[in-house]
């Protein structure tokens, strides 16, 4: 592997063994998700090759349990091992990230035949996102800023659903709470999707409508929320407040200050940023450290001031999946945050003639004199990479 360290953030859980559970046969202990909801109670039986799968990806056990045998701890998965001590559950980030964007798309399909069943639906994408930063959370990052296999109204709520639970989980917020931080911030605009699929080629002004659209869709999303079947109050709160701003200048309802949750002041942050940093074909993207500038000139003011410093020093100047160049005259991709938000490790891959580098590999800007320079935008790197062995997968 490389020098890259995979971090696991959930230190009050430990992964599920794959060899304690079987098909057919009852579950030793009982298997949580990484916000604790309960998956599988203690002496259940696995039901299918499927069943035991997503419980192998994405189960935890906690240590506390006195009357249940729990396992011994297990570390994140990497390259080299299976999920779980399981060789034959591996785990890929990247394609973690595209499967809940594939299943977030087909919930969102769904919806023109009804909400019924969005709450089952959520809850499976909630799950998977959350094993994925709880993971890697670098990774994550990584291909919330590279992935662009979706269109935004699909791929910006799974950007933005990582950004809020990396962030909450400096904020110790506790796992009920980032569970519904990161379900509002999947499903914050289902009241405009046809809205937004326009939107993302209109290169014009906004009609009357389309305000009107805009300024309805937090009430709309809402209430498509409550016809499928969730009832969190968190959860609802956050999608109805998500463009509420601290100085009252927001929408729909203008709150101020205090009236607003924790979790839609997080998710406000994170889908400004997103919409920032987005190119769309009415407006170039702004670059991340300005986007960043503006966030923090506008702390305390439109934006909660903690949240806002705490999702600045999260993120940093330079986030997983920002493309660099180098003193060097080399090129690479961000792939972990550092200590120094200016020094992250990078991936090179174009070396100082241009060309594809012979022996790509990690630099890591702690330890050496070489500097960032430049960023680059996506369009602009001629020279595809692989993101997997960037990230030592």
């Amino acid at each position: 592997m490389s020098t890259i360290s995979h971090r696991k953030n959930s230190a009050a859980q430990y992964r599920v063994r794959g060899s304690d559970l079987a098909v057919g046969k009852p579950a030793p202990y009982s298997i949580y998700d990484t916000y604790d909801r309960l998956m599988l109670r203690s002496g259940s039986v696995v039901k299918s090759d499927q069943q035991r799968k997503t419980l192998v990806q994405t189960g935890r056990v906690r240590p506390e349990s006195t009357d249940e045998a729990v396992p011994v701890p297990t570390a994140a998965p990497s390259a080299r091992a299976g999920i779980g001590g399981d060789e034959g559950i591996d785990f890929d980030p990247f394609q973690e990230f595209h499967r809940c964007a594939t299943l977030l798309k087909q919930a969102f399909s769904h919806l023109t035949k009804g909400p019924d069943g969005l709450d089952k639906r959520m809850d499976v994408i909630i799950a998977r996102l959350g094993n994925l930063i709880d993971t890697d959370p670098d990774a994550a990052l990584g291909a919330a800023h590279i992935d662009r296999d979706f269109p935004s109204r699909i791929v910006h709520p799974i950007r933005q659903a990582i950004l809020c639970d990396v962030v909450a989980r400096t904020a110790s917020l506790p796992p009920n709470s980032r569970c519904a931080l990161v379900g509002a911030a999947l499903t914050a605009n289902i009241g405009m999707l046809d809205l937004q699929a326009v939107l993302d080629h209109q290169a014009g002004p906004l009609s009357e409508d389309q305000r009107e659209g805009i300024q309805e869709h937090p009430e709309r999303s809402v209430d498509l929320l409550l016809r499928g079947g969730i009832s969190d109050e968190p959860w609802l709160r956050a999608v109805r407040q998500h463009h509420e701003r601290f100085d009252g200048s927001g929408y729909p309802a203008g709150l101020e200050g205090d009236a607003i949750s924790d979790e839609a002041a997080i998710l406000m942050l994170a889908d400004t940023y997103m919409a920032m940093v987005t190119p769309r074909a009415h407006k170039e993207p702004q670059a991340i450290r300005d986007a960043l500038r503006e966030l923090l000139a506008n702390a305390g003011r439109k934006y909660h001031e903690q949240f806002t410093g705490r999702f600045i020093k999260e993120i940093g100047v330079f986030p997983p999946g920002t493309y660099v160049g180098l003193s060097t005259k080399e090129v690479g991709v961000v792939v972990q945050r550092g200590a120094d938000s200016t020094k992250p490790l990078v991936y090179v891959f174009i070396g100082a003639d241009g060309l594809p580098r012979q022996g790509a590999g990690h630099l890591n800007l702690s330890a050496t004199e070489a500097e960032i320079t430049r960023v680059f935008r996506k369009e602009e790197i001629a020279i595809p990479f692989k993101p997997e062995p960037a990230w030592g997968y």
